[in-house]
């Protein structure tokens, strides 16, 4: 089992923006977004056409993002944001994402 960090450039110039990546040989593209309101990251799933899979998930730490979708498009592995400091971290902030708290995937490959 492979694990790896998802890039993912946080802090306040980089607080909406879309990653493409490859989960396992499967193209998808995450749309990540700060939201001022909860304090906290949400995250989009697309495939690689831009269909959504599942949208507004919040990141909640050491939590598999996508663990309730049941589409069979969903990445094989666990999405998570990983807490990589420490100190408590639920949801990581506008500045805290990237740094402290990493995005990462658990795959096959």
């Amino acid at each position: 089992m492979a694990v790896f960090t998802i890039p993912a450039p946080g802090g306040e110039n980089n607080s909406n923006y879309l990653i493409e990546v490859d989960l396992d040989g499967v193209s998808f593209v995450l749309s990540l977004r700060y939201n001022g309101r909860m304090g906290s990251w949400v995250i989009d799933l697309l495939n690689s056409n831009g269909e959504i899979i599942r949208s507004g998930v919040s990141m909640v730490s050491e939590l598999p993002l996508f663990l309730r979708v049941v589409d069979i498009g969903r990445p094989a592995g666990p999405v998570m944001v990983l807490n990589i400091a420490d100190k408590e971290i639920n949801a990581a902030d506008l500045d805290q994402f990237g740094g402290d708290a990493l995005l990462m995937y658990s795959g096959e490959t």
